[in-house]
């Protein structure tokens, strides 16, 4: 969760036809947003919100975590880039 006040920050963190994924906000909503940034790296914005969730939903979000974490622990499967681009900066990632 983030407030609407790091909006330009975060947008120079993905690479170019990266993805900026943000989930729910606290404090200010309103920023504003260098589009031409945003066309001109090719990125994807996505944003949703952190809402309640059925019993069933949360067996299965559970179970689908449980699945992804079990493939991150065992190797077989892991970040696809070597780089780190965030707050302009790059620099290598760790895994």
């Amino acid at each position: 969760m983030v407030d609407a006040g790091y909006a330009a920050a975060n947008l120079r963190c993905p690479a170019p036809d990266g993805r900026l994924v943000t989930i729910d906000v606290t404090g200010a909503v309103v920023d504003e947003v260098d589009l031409a940034r945003i066309v001109r790296r090719r990125l994807k914005v996505t944003g949703s919100t952190a809402r309640p969730r059925s019993a069933a939903e949360g067996r299965y979000s559970g179970r689908a975590a449980h699945k992804v974490w079990s493939l991150l622990d065992h190797g077989e499967c892991g970040p696809q880039s070597t780089t780190c681009r965030c707050w302009g900066r790059p620099r290598p990632r760790t895994v």
